[in-house]
């Protein structure tokens, strides 16, 4: 047994329900409690350091190579002034009192996720005093947290990946003005337009999650038996069916470096994604991009970037298989030019409007970008 559950079965046995309560406030709000005391304190002993640079993106270790990591590559490629980035271990082992996160100092802090922000409140000092921006991609699978409302309320600015979550975010108790949308995009000369015929495939791109709705992907290949798929991605072999996804005669499964996944989409006429929840996903705009048709769930992006029936089809989430597979019929007939209607989101013009927000009010007079720094936990890469 793990020893908070001993301390919760402990006081569940002492304490009436009045004190478990009061208790269960004191164990939410003491973290954050003692670290901005602790930033306070520093305040008032002029003990803030030297700054390391004017923008530091805060990210974990895991997410150095992944979509995060690029994202905020993209974002400091536009960026003025000196450049840092920081990789830790943000994903907590307890969700209650992270171990101490030693962040660099910085003019402006930047969170490649919400829950980095909420755990660097309760165990960075540093960052209380500083303007601090948040990359809002969708709500945790378990939904809202008091501990995340409150933390975001604490950002200067908060950028939601689509209306939808900036809609969602408010109603929970986030200040509308806090929050901003800026879409995800691509890369306009890496992912090329092609021509689309009756004959091409029907692609997914996507790692496995099971918020990516495999059991649909599995559905539709076998109610389409006429239509060939093709999936793109990493880490399906996690999924417990996929040894039955990847012995239908019309499914082909590739994992492949990104690098390659132009000349898959090159082979694709029609692009579906499944899933239950996305903060996108960006693959919807490679796509797109591609001038392939999406076939897109109501969730993420979708609705800020597809108008039904014109550049593309949307579902609800949990529709029946055999509407979203006359979407797709649907989608082999349209004949609109899609990349036309996503041209103008590349990564160049995401950074510019990131930038841009965060120039209103911090990154003022800062000048041209002098170098760019990599911070590790215990070490500094120049």
């Amino acid at each position: 047994m793990r020893i908070l559950d001993l301390v919760q079965g402990i006081v569940r046995r002492l304490t009436p329900a009045v004190s478990r309560r009061l208790f269960r406030r004191l164990f939410f709000w003491l973290p954050f409690l003692c670290s901005w005391s602790i930033s306070h304190c520093r305040r008032i002993l002029g003990r803030s350091g030297e700054l390391s640079c004017d923008i530091l993106f805060v990210m974990d270790k895991l997410d150095k190579n992944w979509i995060l990591g690029a994202i905020c590559r993209e974002i400091a490629n536009c960026a003025p002034g000196k450049v840092g980035f920081y990789y830790g271990e943000l994903y907590p082992s307890s969700p209650f009192w992270p171990r101490p996160i030693k962040l660099p100092d910085a003019k402006v802090y930047f969170f490649a996720q919400e829950v980095f922000l909420l755990q660097c409140l309760k165990a960075s000092p540093a960052i209380w005093s500083r303007p601090k921006y948040v990359w809002y991609t969708h709500p945790a699978e378990l939904g809202p947290t008091n501990e995340c409302v409150f933390s975001l309320n604490l950002a200067t600015k908060i950028f939601s990946t689509c209306s939808l979550f900036v809609d969602l975010l408010t109603q929970q108790g986030v200040q509308p003005e806090k929050l901003t949308c800026v879409l995800g995009a691509a890369d306009p000369d890496f992912f090329s337009p092609h021509q689309r015929s009756s004959d091409g495939l029907v692609g997914f791109c996507t790692a496995f999650y099971p918020r990516k709705n495999p059991e649909l992907i599995l559905e539709l290949v076998k109610a389409l038996p006429n239509r060939s798929f093709i999936l793109v991605g990493r880490n399906w072999d996690q999924y417990d069916r996929f040894p039955e996804l990847k012995e239908l005669p019309n499914f082909q499964y590739v994992n492949v470096p990104y690098s390659e996944y132009p000349k898959y989409y090159e082979k694709m006429s029609v692009f579906v994604s499944a899933s239950n929840l996305e903060g996108g996903p960006i693959p919807l705009v490679e796509a797109m991009m591609s001038n392939i048709v999406p076939v897109a769930s109501r969730t993420g992006f979708a609705p800020d970037l597809i108008k039904h029936g014109r550049n593309g089809f949307m579902f609800d989430v949990g529709s029946p298989v055999k509407l979203i597979g006359d979407l797709i019929t649907q989608a082999f007939a349209l004949q609109t030019d899609i990349r036309v209607t996503v041209e103008h989101l590349s990564w160049r013009n995401f950074s510019l409007q990131m930038n841009a927000v965060m120039a209103e009010s911090t990154l003022k007079d800062i000048g041209q970008q002098e170098n760019i720094t990599e911070v590790a936990e215990g070490q500094n890469q120049v």
